[in-house]
C-alpha cells in the first residue's frame, strides 16, 4: 500500500474514534431535535425537506435501542467516514497522486463547516456525502467511460435529493461540464445521461408526490428562505457578511483559496484544454454553486452552510495546485504554506470543539451565541418534567405540554422525561414547520397546558387560547457563572384553540385581563 494511502487511512481511523466519543459530550442543538422528532413520525417528505434524516436518524437510534446524542449523531460519524475516503479516491484519481488525496484529505478536515458536518445530524452531513460520491461516479463514467458510474451518480443524487434539496444544484454542475469539455459532448447523443435522470427522478417522485398533496409546502418554504417572495431589494451589506462569513467557517487561509479556486482552475482549463480536464470538472462543481449564492446573497441573507457542497470541489482544486508546486522552483514556499494553512485551520477546529465540549474559552457574540444553543436543554427538560408531572396530580383533566416555536417544542420533547409529544401554539396559524401537519388542537380542548416560554411577552400570546393562565417562577439557566437563557413556566387552563381572552392569575391571587 502507498506510503499516503497508510497514513490515510491512520488519521482518519484516529478522526473517527475521537469523533464518536465526542459526539456525546454534549446536548443536542434545537435543530438535531427537531430532526429527531421527524424521526418518531416517518414519512415521505417533510415541511422542511426530504426523508433522508429522519431515516438516517431512525435507523441509528433503531439500532442503538434508544435514542441519545451520540446514536443520533452516529450516522454524521459514519457519512464523515464515507466522504473522507471517496474524496481521498476521487482527488487521487484526478492528479495521479496518493499525495493530491492526502492533502485534499487534510483540507476536508481542517475546515471548520465540515468537521461541524461530521458531529452534528444535519441535512448537510448526509447531502454532502452524496455529492463527494455523486462527483466520483459521474468524474469516473465521463472521463473514464466507467458504466456503472452513471448509475452510481444518478442513485447518488437521487439520494442526496432526498436528504437536502440544494442538490439540485449538482445537475447543472453536471451539465456544464459536458458542455463545455469537448470530449464530453459525445453523452448528449448517448442514453446514459436521460437513463440516469429517469433514475434521479425515480427516487425522487416521492417527494414531488407528498408536496403535490401538502399545497408544495417544501418549495415554497425554500422560496421563502431565498427572499421570493420579498420586494426586490440588493444589499452590499449581507453580500460582504456571505463572503466573510463563508471565509469563516472555512477557516481563513483555506477558506479564502476555496472561493478563488474555481477562477483558477477555469484559467489552467483555458490554458490546457484537454490536458486539464480535471481543472473543469472541478470548476464546475465549485463555481456555479458559489456564484448561486453569492447572487443570493444580495437579495437575502444566506446561512453559512448552504455553499456547503462547493467546497470539496473547491478543496480537491487547492489540493491539486498544491501537488502541482512540489515538481517547481516553489515547492518549499507550498509546503510551507500548505502546512501554515492547514494546521491554522486545524487549531480553529479543534478549539471550536474544545469549546463545545467544556465552555472554558471566553467567547462572546456571535460565536458565544451558536455555542450556547447546544447547553441548557436537559436542566430544562428535568424542570420541565417535574413540573409536569405536580400538574397532572393536581388537575381533573388531562394536561399536554405547549410551546410556542418548533425547536424549542423539540427540545422538550427530547429532554423531558417520558419525552411527551408538544403542541405547538404559533403566534400565526398554520405553524411554519413540519409541527403544522402534527397539530393536535381539536383533540385537546378542554384539556390543560403546562406552556414552556422563552420570553415575558408571550403569555399575551398564551391567553388567546386558554380560559385562565398562572405563570409560575422563571427558570434561569447559567454557564460559568453567565446566565445563557431563560425559561418562564404556566399553568394553563382549559385550552380553547380560537378563544378569545384569559384572565391570568398572579401569584398574590388577584386575577386580571391582559
Amino acid at each position: 500500500m502507498d506510503k499516503y494511502r497508510k497514513l490515510f487511512w491512520l488519521a482518519l481511523g484516529t478522526i473517527t474514534v475521537f469523533r464518536l466519543f465526542f459526539i456525546g459530550s454534549f446536548e443536542l442543538s434545537p435543530d438535531e431535535a427537531y430532526y429527531w422528532t421527524w424521526s418518531r413520525h416517518l414519512d415521505w417528505a417533510y415541511f422542511d425537506q426530504g426523508p433522508m434524516l429522519a431515516l438516517v436518524i431512525r435507523f441509528f437510534t433503531a439500532l442503538s435501542g434508544k435514542a441519545t446524542a451520540t446514536s443520533i449523531r452516529l450516522g454524521a460519524v459514519l457519512l464523515s467516514v464515507l466522504t473522507a475516503w471517496i474524496f481521498f479516491e476521487l482527488v487521487t484519481r484526478m492528479f495521479r497522486s496518493t499525495l493530491a488525496g492526502w492533502y485534499g484529505f487534510w483540507g476536508l478536515q481542517s475546515a471548520l463547516l465540515v468537521s461541524a458536518g461530521a458531529v452534528l445530524m444535519m441535512h448537510d452531513s448526509i447531502m454532502v456525502s452524496f455529492w463527494v460520491a455523486g462527483m466520483y461516479a459521474f468524474w469516473r463514467a465521463t472521463a473514464e467511460h466507467w458504466a456503472p458510474g452513471w448509475f452510481l451518480g444518478a442513485l447518488a443524487l437521487g439520494l442526496g435529493a432526498l436528504a437536502k434539496f440544494t442538490m439540485a444544484l449538482f445537475i447543472p454542475c453536471l451539465l456544464l461540464f459536458i458542455l463545455l469539455s469537448p470530449p464530453q459532448r459525445q453523452w448528449w447523443r448517448q442514453p446514459h445521461l436521460y437513463l440516469a435522470g429517469l433514475l434521479t427522478l425515480a427516487l425522487v417522485l416521492p417527494v414531488l408526490v407528498w408536496n403535490a398533496s401538502h399545497g408544495w409546502v417544501s418549495f415554497g418554504h425554500v422560496g421563502d428562505l431565498g427572499g421570493v417572495r420579498q420586494a426586490f431589494t440588493l444589499s452590499w451589506k449581507t453580500a460582504l457578511g456571505f463572503l466573510g462569513g463563508q471565509i469563516a467557517v472555512m477557516t481563513p487561509f483555506i477558506g479564502a483559496f476555496c472561493l478563488a479556486a474555481p477562477a483558477i482552475a477555469w484559467k489552467k482549463w483555458a490554458r490546457l484544454s484537454t490536458a486539464a480536464e480535471p481543472h473543469l470538472f472541478l470548476a464546475c462543481f465549485s463555481g456555479p454553486v458559489l456564484i448561486f449564492f453569492f447572487l443570493l446573497s444580495w437579495r437575502t441573507e444566506v446561512y453559512a452552510n448552504w455553499p456547503a457542497p462547493a467546497y470539496p470541489a473547491a478543496l480537491a482544486i487547492l489540493a491539486g495546485w498544491l501537488t502541482s508546486l512540489l515538481s517547481t522552483r516553489h515547492a518549499r514556499a507550498a509546503r510551507r504554506w500548505a502546512l501554515f494553512s492547514l494546521a491554522a485551520g486545524m487549531l480553529m477546529t479543534i478549539t471550536a470543539h474544545v469549546e463545545v465540549a467544556y465552555g472554558i474559552l471566553p467567547v462572546k457574540g456571535n460565536a458565544a451565541e451558536s455555542v450556547n444553543r447546544i447547553r441548557g436543554w436537559s436542566e430544562a427538560g428535568q424542570k420541565t418534567g417535574s413540573l409536569l408531572s405536580e400538574f397532572r396530580r393536581r388537575s381533573r383533566v388531562p394536561v399536554f405540554l405547549a410551546s410556542r416555536r418548533y425547536q424549542i417544542a423539540s427540545i422538550l420533547s427530547f429532554y423531558t422525561p417520558g419525552r411527551p409529544e408538544v403542541q405547538l401554539l404559533p403566534l400565526r396559524q398554520p405553524a411554519n414547520s413540519q409541527y403544522r401537519f402534527w397539530d393536535r388542537s381539536r383533540q385537546l380542548q378542554g384539556y390543560n397546558a403546562l406552556y414552556v416560554a422563552e420570553f415575558h411577552w408571550e403569555h399575551e400570546h398564551l391567553v388567546k387560547y386558554f380560559e385562565r393562565i398562572e405563570p409560575l417562577p422563571p427558570m434561569v439557566v447559567m454557564k460559568n457563572g453567565k446566565k445563557i437563557r431563560e425559561f418562564r413556566f404556566f399553568f394553563a387552563y382549559n385550552y380553547k384553540p380560537e378563544s378569545g381572552t384569559a384572565l391570568v392569575k398572579y401569584g398574590n391571587g388577584k386575577e386580571r385581563i391582559p
